[in-house]
């Protein structure tokens, strides 16, 4: 079984996050009124972005998410898993600036394909339940592509609702990097999608004709370079 463990170093740790809190600042040195109301209003919405780019490698070494993959990562709540695509900082250090476009989509679907073979792997050594709960957002796979590895529709509650939009502006930049333009995300047609890790398990063949059908086009991609 393959398993992925971000190597960030305690000094890059400390260093980005000492940056983020370091943006906190003015919010205790601006004094009450219209600008401190005004910086906050930003902040609020840039919040996500800063996050997802300076505080990765803090919350993976405090274990507030695990990675299964370069680019995939989930979060225990409640005994369900809940899948995320890699942080604005993971786009940066794994996909190359002259990748972005197709080769970087490419990419972040064998992250995620990688990641979910990860699930299959664990299922079937016992480490998860079969009946363990898996939730995903259908933000790289339309409904299609999502039935055939396993998952089904399912209602979003107002709170991941909420959430989805306040990081509207961190979805559009990884959204950018994988089509390689300057691109906004359409929430309306972002699903909320679960399935089970027995579930996942069955549709495994699946995944890895998939992942082999994406591996092929990266290495195609990579002769062309040559």
């Amino acid at each position: 079984m393959n398993t992925f463990s971000k190597p960030f170093s305690r000094v890059q740790t400390c260093v980005l996050a000492f940056m983020f809190f370091i943006l906190l600042l003015p919010i205790l040195l601006i004094p009450f009124g219209p600008y401190l109301f005004l910086y906050c209003s930003i902040f609020f919405f840039l919040l996500p972005v800063l996050e997802s780019f300076l505080l990765t490698p803090l919350y993976s070494r405090i274990g507030r998410f695990t990675y299964l993959s370069p680019l995939l990562i989930y979060i225990e709540s409640n005994r369900e898993l809940h899948l995320h695509i890699g942080s604005i900082y993971d786009y940066l250090i794994n996909i190359e600036r002259h990748e972005y476009g197709h080769k970087a989509h490419l990419k972040v679907l064998k992250g995620i394909l990688d990641g979910l073979n990860e699930l299959c792997a664990r299922t079937k050594q016992g480490e998860l339940e079969q009946e363990r709960a898996i939730f995903a957002t259908s933000y790289f796979f339309n409904a299609k592509s999502a039935k055939k590895l396993g998952f089904k529709e399912d209602e979003a509650n107002d709170l991941e609702v909420f959430n989805l939009y306040l990081s509207y502006f961190s979805l559009a930049i990884r959204l950018s990097i994988i089509k390689g333009k300057l691109e906004y995300p359409k929430l309306s047609e972002i699903k909320k999608i679960r399935t089970t890790a027995g579930e996942l398990l069955k549709h495994k063949d699946a995944i890895e004709r998939m992942l082999s059908h994406v591996e092929t086009r990266l290495n195609r991609l990579n002769d062309v370079k040559l």
